[in-house]
């Protein structure tokens, strides 16, 4: 496929700049991160009901929020975009009772 489309010179150079920098590691850590929490809140849903396996991770991710997004250090930035991934699979595997 990649003989027929041909990328513009500004994509592979970000791309190339990203390897580099190493910037898809927080990307593999806030996914793994992600899956294993979902399997937690998934078992926390069905537990202890949905209702509350959707508050409790938006109460974790409230205060996380600012403390990334307003950072410029990248490791913080790394650090919060892990951590709110893994408030995002709060109550989106558990059944409805």
């Amino acid at each position: 496929m990649r003989k027929f489309v041909k990328e513009p010179p500004v994509w592979l150079e970000n791309r190339r700049r990203q390897r580099v920098e190493q910037r898809e590691v927080p990307i593999f850590f806030a996914n793994l991160g992600l899956f294993l929490s979902a399997c937690g809140w998934g078992w926390w849903a069905d537990r202890f009901g949905r209702r509350w396996a959707i508050i409790i991770p938006a109460l974790i991710a409230l205060p996380l929020a600012p403390l990334y997004l307003l950072s410029t250090n990248f490791l913080w930035i790394a650090i919060g975009f892990i951590a709110q991934g893994m408030c995002a699979g709060g109550g989106m595997q558990g059944r409805t009772r």
